[in-house]
């Protein structure tokens, strides 16, 4: 749902969504997408870039090797 939500541009029930997934499944293979996809819809919600920023060094601490830490590594920059 989070994705869908997300693809819609509606990014407050994305946020709910993914806020869910990090709550509930926090070690799951999932988790790295859902915290890309946070930093991005709290951006593009808001217009702060901070949040990507925040993705990418969360995802670097956490998720090293995943693609999601790859594609989040232009924020760094931020």
């Amino acid at each position: 749902m989070a994705k869908v939500h997300f693809d819609a541009d509606k990014f407050d029930d994305a946020l709910t969504s993914l806020g869910k997934i990090l709550s509930d499944y926090p070690n799951s293979d999932s988790a790295p997408e859902a915290i890309y996809l946070r930093g991005v819809s709290l951006y593009k919600s808001t217009d702060d870039p901070k949040p990507l920023k925040e993705a990418y060094e969360k995802l670097r601490d956490e998720y090293p090797k995943s693609e999601w830490t790859k594609r989040a590594y232009p924020y760094r920059l931020l």
